[in-house]
């Protein structure tokens, strides 16, 4: 069962994970309003909170949510 409280749409598109320690490059797998899938090009410890850059050039904050090994579901915030 979906929890999510708003549909996503799938894609495989880059952005790019900014926060105050490092600045990653990243895949956006998927993306609603309230959140992202992305996945990492390696298994590594993600920021609590960060700057998601999006596809297109938009740029949302973000508090990570989950992670398992280089994928992870971030929470606009």
């Amino acid at each position: 069962m979906d929890k999510r409280q708003a549909p996503r749409t799938r894609m495989i598109k880059r952005g790019r994970i900014i926060s105050a320690e490092t600045v990653l490059d990243c895949v956006v797998l998927d993306l609603s309003t309230t959140g992202a899938g992305i996945y990492l090009p390696r298994s590594m410890d993600m920021p609590e909170t960060m700057l998601l850059r999006l596809p297109g050039g938009a740029i949302r904050a973000a508090r990570l949510r989950w992670q398992q090994d280089a994928a992870a579901g971030l929470e606009f915030i």
